[in-house]
This record gives C-alpha cells, sequence and structure tokens, in this order.
C-alpha cells in the first residue's frame, strides 16, 4: 500500500494497492474526514499496451447529483 497527496487536490489522500493475484490496482481518494471521495480501479499487465487517450468529464453545474435518478 502507498498513500500520497497531489497538490491542488488539497486535504484528499490518495492510496495505491495492489493484488497480484489478480493483476488489479485499486486508487482510493479519502478526505480529512476520511470519507471516501474518489475510487478507480486498473488492469496491470507486463505486456506492452498501445496508448489510451483519457478525456475528463466536462465540469457539473452546482447541485448536479450522479446518484439521484432523473
Amino acid at each position: 500500500m502507498t498513500t500520497f497527496t497531489v497538490p491542488g487536490l488539497d486535504g484528499i489522500t490518495l492510496t495505491a494497492t495492489y493484488d497480484p493475484e489478480q493483476s488489479w490496482m485499486r486508487l482510493e481518494g479519502h478526505d480529512t474526514s476520511g470519507a471516501l471521495v474518489s475510487a478507480s480501479g486498473f488492469a496491470i499487465t507486463s505486456e506492452p499496451i498501445e496508448p489510451i487517450v483519457i478525456t475528463p468529464e466536462p465540469p457539473q453545474p452546482e447541485g448536479f447529483a450522479t446518484d439521484t435518478p432523473p
């Protein structure tokens, strides 16, 4: 397990863990109160892969909730 912070993400601590049996890395972000605010999973391979384009989501309007049904 590795824990680190990123400049610009004030108050968020990121923790990376790796499961070698499943070749899976998990990255979790927690705020200063310990609440989970971000989580991502990554498949890891020892074989070279093609570059992947990663496009951030556009900013959401204030009050937008992703877990609220339409």
